[in-house]
């Protein structure tokens, strides 16, 4: 007997949700030992600078992780392809320093075109649903007659073709007269 498609979808979001959790719950256990190391050096040795830094930012990795576990409401978004490329080069560039010295190199090599081009790749796909509206909405436009200025009836690119030739004709910056 199959399961009527409510009760496989709802099995199936739980799935979903519980495959989340587990995602969180081992990234925030990854971060565990690395913030304690953190902390005890930043104890034994007293705070510097980067120390302080490190260490600050683990601790804010780890609460974001818990967080994200926990499933508050303000950290919901999905993750679709341009913020899943974005988590992964953030955790590119946060974990650079695990990376040997010519692995670390290249990457600074290459890191502005990675990042240049994950940044029009995520614009073109946020655009890409708006430029075929746009289109379609200034054709519309040329397509309308306009009555405003211009002999009643004329679409507006035949009334923009006669500004331009009237604009061809006269000088468009006014000349003062002669003295």
């Amino acid at each position: 007997m199959a399961l009527p498609a409510r009760t496989t979808r709802m099995a199936r979001l739980h799935w979903n949700v519980m495959l989340r959790r587990a995602w969180w719950a081992l990234l925030a256990i990854i971060h565990i030992a690395p913030l304690l190391g953190a902390m005890r050096t930043l104890i034994a040795e007293g705070p510097t600078g980067p120390r302080v830094v490190s260490t600050a930012a683990l601790g804010l990795a780890f609460a974001f992780f818990l967080l994200k576990l926990l499933d508050v409401g303000f950290l919901r978004w999905r993750m679709r392809r341009a913020s899943f490329l974005a988590f992964a080069l953030t955790c590119v560039l946060v974990h650079d320093d695990a990376a040997p010295a010519a692995v670390r190199q290249a990457m600074l090599a290459e890191l502005p075109t990675a990042i240049a081009v994950s940044v029009v790749l995520a614009g073109l796909q946020r655009t890409g649903r708006l430029i075929p509206r746009i289109v379609r909405r200034l054709a519309w436009l040329l397509r309308r007659p306009v009555a405003s200025f211009g002999a009643c009836g004329e679409t507006l690119a035949r009334q923009a073709h006669i500004l331009a030739r009237r604009s061809l004709v006269r000088p468009s910056i006014p000349r003062a007269p002669p003295a």
